[in-house]
C-alpha cells in the first residue's frame, strides 16, 4: 500500500485503473483555521470497498509517524440517515448513495486508507473552513 498525495476529486477507485488499495493523503482544510473535511463514497459498479479515515498532526513529511484511525461524524451510513449524527471509526463502504461523513481536521493532515476488492467507487472530498464536526 502506497502513500499518495492527492487533491483531485472525485477520485475514481477501481482494480482496472490500478489505484485500488492505497493511503490517499488529502491534507488539511487550511493551516490555522478551524476546519472539517466532508467525504462521500458511492459505488458505480458493484463491488466491495473499505475506506478508513486517518489523521496525524499537520506538516509532517515522510512516513513517520504513520497515519492513525480518527473518529468521524457519520451523517449517512449504508444509504440511511444517521439520526443526530454519530461518531464512529468503522471503515466506510460504498453503495448507491454511499456513506457521508464529516472529519474534524483542525491542525491535522487527513488521509483515506482504501482497501478495494472489486467494483468501481467514487470518493468525493470537500474541505470546509470554519466548520467544526
Amino acid at each position: 500500500m502506497a502513500n499518495i498525495h492527492t487533491n483531485k476529486f472525485p477520485l475514481i477507485i477501481s482494480a482496472a485503473s490500478g489505484n485500488g488499495s492505497n493511503n490517499y493523503i488529502i491534507g488539511d482544510p487550511s493551516p490555522g483555521v478551524v476546519g472539517t473535511i466532508v467525504v462521500q463514497i458511492h459505488t458505480t459498479a458493484p463491488g466491495t470497498i473499505a475506506v478508513t479515515p486517518k489523521a496525524r498532526i499537520m506538516g509532517i513529511t515522510g512516513d513517520v509517524p504513520a497515519f492513525g484511525p480518527i473518529a468521524y461524524l457519520s451523517l449517512i451510513s449504508g444509504g440511511a440517515a444517521v439520526a443526530g449524527g454519530t461518531y464512529s471509526t468503522a471503515a466506510l463502504a460504498g453503495g448507491v448513495i454511499g456513506d457521508l461523513i464529516h472529519i474534524p481536521a483542525s491542525g491535522m493532515d487527513i488521509s483515506l486508507e482504501v482497501a478495494l476488492t472489486d467494483g468501481v467507487h467514487v470518493i468525493n472530498v470537500r474541505k470546509i473552513l470554519g466548520a467544526a464536526a
